[in-house]
């Protein structure tokens, strides 16, 4: 059964922060770094944009050494918003 999207326009910018937040909480030994430029509101499924969120951050702490930084950035290229999480491992 497919889940049907859930389209809405939202603050990206602050889904990004609060999700980043979150994960900083459980995680001492890894700094998250924002680098949040241009665009913030976008259309989409804002729950579903959150949870990759999750994952990606998740997946870059776990792969990046003990005390490493993860950088998460966005910016606009043409119409549409780039968004990218950096590790260090």
């Amino acid at each position: 059964m497919k889940k049907e999207l859930k389209i809405a326009l939202f603050n990206l910018h602050n889904l990004i922060r609060e999700k980043a937040e979150n994960i900083q909480l459980n995680t001492k030994k890894h700094q998250l770094v924002l680098q949040l430029k241009s665009i913030e509101h976008i259309a989409a499924d804002e729950e579903r944009i959150g949870q990759v969120l999750i994952n990606l951050i998740s997946n870059a702490i776990k792969y990046s050494p003990l005390g490493g930084k993860v950088v998460i950035s966005s910016a606009t290229i043409d119409n549409f918003v780039k968004v990218s999480v950096i590790d260090s491992g």
